[in-house]
């Protein structure tokens, strides 16, 4: 047997929102769809064995647009691909703000994650896009724990 331990919370306020429940305005997507809180398989998001219970599950390439209800300051999340794809050659994840790019990650493998937090202050549109290796082979990114912070 084995004991599967998710420990996220998140408690609703006004100044912070989950990513996961803002209506996706669009998305494209090489394989698959995105799916809100879990994988791309209809998992639970795992990165580099630790379990997430919120957040986007997606696939390279992929583009993942927002409209932001109001004006955030911070993009919170954890970013790598997730453990059910573990044969990938890795892949970049970007974010842009009102059609702009605003940060990139290095290349990130299987078994790797990163915590990040990207400015977003003044942005009206959010976009997430995941860019592939040199493949799209297993390349099942996640975005967990995606929230927002800062909103006025």
């Amino acid at each position: 047997d084995t004991v599967r331990i998710i420990r996220d919370a998140f408690v609703d306020a006004d100044d912070v929102a989950l990513l996961s429940t803002l209506p996706m305005v669009e998305f494209e997507q090489d394989w698959g769809e995105p799916q809100m809180d879990e994988s791309v398989e209809h998992h639970t998001l795992r990165i580099n064995g630790e379990s997430f219970r919120f957040g986007i599950g997606s696939h390279a390439n992929s583009r993942l647009l927002f409209s932001l209800p109001k004006d955030f300051e911070m993009l919170h999340a954890v970013v790598g691909l997730d453990d059910e794809s573990a044969c990938g050659d890795g892949a970049e994840f970007v974010v842009w703000t009102d059609g702009k790019p605003v940060w990139r990650s290095r290349r990130i493998y299987s078994g790797e994650s990163l915590p990040i937090q990207v400015k977003i202050r003044g942005a009206r549109s959010l976009e997430l896009r995941l860019d592939r290796g040199g493949d799209k082979n297993c390349d099942h990114g996640d975005w967990a724990n995606a929230w927002l912070s800062g909103g006025k």
